[in-house]
């Protein structure tokens, strides 16, 4: 399988544990998400696919009330996105990042 099918499978794996309140579990299967997808990309690259995955993982940080991890990774994101798409905020991942920012 594949390295970035596995990736996937966390990913949706953290979604649905976080849908059903398994927060922890949840966690996990962001992080191992984020871990293969930044062995994919690189750690110094921004790409739309890590940011996906620290916003997750922001999320679940967030309904842990973990806000200051929370708080870093949606600003992590939100770096990202400004190098990716550069400053524009009529795009929806900035917006939602900004939307994110401003609810921790």
């Amino acid at each position: 399988m594949e390295q970035s099918c596995i990736a996937g499978v966390y990913y949706a794996l953290g979604n649905a544990l976080m849908r059903n309140g398994k927060l922890n579990d949840a966690a996990s299967k962001h992080e191992q998400s984020l871990e293969i997808v930044l062995l994919i990309h690189g750690h110094d690259k921004p790409h739309p696919v890590i940011v996906a995955s620290l916003r997750n993982l922001g999320c679940v940080h967030e309904e842990q009330g973990k806000l200051e991890k929370a708080l870093e990774k949606y600003e992590n994101c939100l770096e990202m996105e400004l190098e990716i798409y550069g400053f524009n905020e009529t795009r929806p991942a900035i917006a939602t990042s900004l939307n994110n920012l401003r609810n921790v």
